[in-house]
């Protein structure tokens, strides 16, 4: 089993959700938060490790930016007009970034599976370049899940969660806002798959749908079908409580949420949670991590994470 040395925490903003865009979404906002394996377990829950390495770089996206993405990311296309396009410039600048930390390092990012990793190896693959063969990845939606419904929490989690309670939980209260509190069963319970993965995904626009369909892979890459599940419950019963990071850092930190859907930030808050569940994180990463360079691009006409 492979102990990763550096999580790199992941998060894309785009122009709209790839099965509203017929799978020609492009990358708006992309952002890195790099630790250390050692700087994250030594970390107190609560806070995040003090050693970080940052890249966050805007783009124009070269297409229209949906309008309910504006009003979720607060990207449009006038803010972007005079930003880089992804180049290969822009493809160097993010290579090197990953190059220079201690190896192994893996890509971590929430339902990185069905959205930032195909979305981004998509627009490496139109370039004709990649990322090092060793770059791996994971996806902290299903390890949020699985350590948080199916493993005992650790103490060092209930510590903090009743320390941030006693000190601040008068100014949490006053501050959040009614709708961004921990959601319910009602949010998860959505039929329609294209409305589910809209609440799931980073970014959402409300424009007329288009059905995306894939011919499933029969046998390819078994050893890991546990590690790409659409859902995490894929196999049981969805859960009571929320699954969007926003909710996970509230319930966890029982603290009001950043600033969603600006990329650094939620690259922070997947950091936070990972910090707070410190030693089952790290060993669920260790053991359900997959190569970056086996993950399939976004394709027109293949429903993503197939």
């Amino acid at each position: 089993m492979v102990s990763i040395a550096t999580y790199v925490f992941l998060d894309l903003e785009t122009t709209g959700l790839p099965v509203e865009e017929t799978n020609r979404t492009k990358i708006t906002e992309l952002s890195m938060v790099a630790v250390k394996r050692q700087h994250l377990l030594l970390t107190r829950a609560g806070a995040a490790p003090r050693v970080q390495n940052k890249l966050t770089i805007c783009f124009n996206p070269g297409r229209m930016v949906q309008p309910g993405c504006t009003t979720t990311t607060g990207l449009c296309n006038d803010l972007l007009e005079h930003e880089t396009k992804f180049n290969e410039d822009a493809f160097n600048a993010i290579n090197s970034f990953l190059n220079i930390l201690t190896k192994p390092v893996c890509l971590i990012a929430q339902n990185g599976h069905n959205f930032d990793f195909p979305i981004l190896k998509n627009h490496l693959v139109k370039l004709s370049v990649k990322f090092s063969d060793d770059l791996l990845c994971a996806d902290c939606y299903h390890a949020f899940y699985d350590i948080l419904e199916k493993v005992k929490i650790p103490q060092s989690w209930k510590s903090v969660k009743q320390e941030n309670q006693d000190k601040s939980s008068e100014e949490s209260l006053t501050k959040m806002d009614p709708k961004q509190k921990v959601g319910t069963d009602e949010e998860l319970d959505n039929k329609d798959h294209k409305k589910s993965m809209q609440e799931i995904n980073e970014t959402t626009p409300k424009h007329q749908k288009i059905k995306i369909t894939g011919v499933p892979r029969i046998g390819e890459l078994q050893r890991l079908s546990k590690v790409r599940r659409r859902f995490p419950w894929s196999d049981g019963t969805k859960p009571r409580d929320s699954y969007k990071l926003k909710d996970i850092y509230e319930r966890v930190l029982n603290l009001p949420g950043i600033e969603a859907h600006r990329a650094e930030n939620d690259c922070i808050m997947a950091l936070q949670v990972s910090v707070a569940l410190a030693k089952d994180f790290v060993e669920w990463v260790d053991a359900n991590h997959c190569p970056f360079a086996e993950v399939k691009p976004m394709t027109v006409g293949v429903r993503l994470g197939e």
